[in-house]
């Protein structure tokens, strides 16, 4: 990307990828010249004039590069907006250069694969994953990068070696899943450290740490750390920090949902959990 902007001798660099148009109106679209430099941008337009093909165009992905006088021009620029009111201004003033990451991304890694009934390890000079983005501005659409991770070949591989993801040392345990009464069943699951499952029931889990889950049914749940949950049954849903549920249904029924406090999106039906919501039962000692 860096390299892109020297050898072209660009003030400015924008990566780009190919969207569908009919998500023109969610992206920045962008037309370029034979040299790939920027020409014309418009922010989320959905009747974007600008194609890259006959049903796609060219989109900003929010990653910029500049060159240290062009970053120090720019902060000079009226406006706030980067999209909006900053772009525009660049164009008309620099050298502004679109780079291709479908193209050009390449991801040298070492996968994992079966080869004469064995699984090996091969290294390959582009990663299935080389090409994956997504805007996780809506719910929807973070709910569905989420999805991805627990499926059985999900479009972003977090287990490379050559790519390691480096995250927060929590120092916490291992995670921990239990079935002492003999009534849970995990399908498909990400379990992060320090936290324990007792007894669930789930599929397409995506589990934070320190997060403590007995006695429940769970589909297509998003759970962010140290949450407990009890003798619950929930789908479809993101549950945000904090948060103790027991007892509780949660995606079965709007007006219940509603009345209880849980967010609903409206475009995909998703509910959404707040920090430190709570809803338990006082147990007896």
């Amino acid at each position: 990307f860096i390299r892109f902007l020297a050898v072209k001798d660009g003030d400015v660099i924008i990566s780009v990828i190919s969207r569908p148009l009919h998500m023109a109106g969610f992206f920045g679209s962008l037309s370029v010249d034979s040299n790939f430099k920027i020409v014309s941008f418009k922010e989320k337009d959905p009747d974007t004039p600008f194609r890259a093909g006959s049903d796609s165009f060219y989109a900003s992905m929010g990653i910029y590069g500049f060159k240290t006088d062009a970053l120090l021009k720019s902060l000079e620029y009226e406006g706030n907006l980067f999209g909006k009111d900053i772009i525009p201004q660049l164009l008309n003033d620099m050298t502004v250069l679109g780079y291709d990451y479908s193209e050009y991304n390449k991801i040298h890694e070492t996968i994992l694969t079966e080869e004469d009934g064995r699984i090996v390890e091969r290294k390959v000079k582009e990663s299935s994953d080389s090409c994956y983005w997504r805007d996780v501005g809506t719910i929807d659409e973070y709910f569905k990068a989420n999805m991805d991770l627990v499926s059985i070949t999900p479009k972003l591989n977090l287990y490379g070696k050559e790519w390691p993801f480096f995250s927060i040392d929590n120092h916490l345990g291992p995670a921990k899943v239990i079935n002492p009464e003999q009534i849970g069943s995990i399908k498909s699951a990400i379990i992060s450290e320090g936290s324990f499952l007792s007894d669930v029931i789930g599929s397409d889990l995506v589990i934070s740490p320190s997060v403590y889950i007995e006695k429940s049914n769970l589909n297509q749940v998003i759970c962010f750390s140290n949450c407990h949950i009890r003798n619950c049954h929930i789908q479809r849903t993101i549950i945000d920090k904090n948060v103790e549920l027991e007892d509780t249904e949660i995606g079965f029924n709007k007006e219940t949902d509603r009345n209880n406090g849980i967010y609903i999106d409206k475009s995909s039906g998703i509910r959404v959990v707040q920090k430190k919501y709570c809803r338990t039962r006082k147990l007896k000692p």
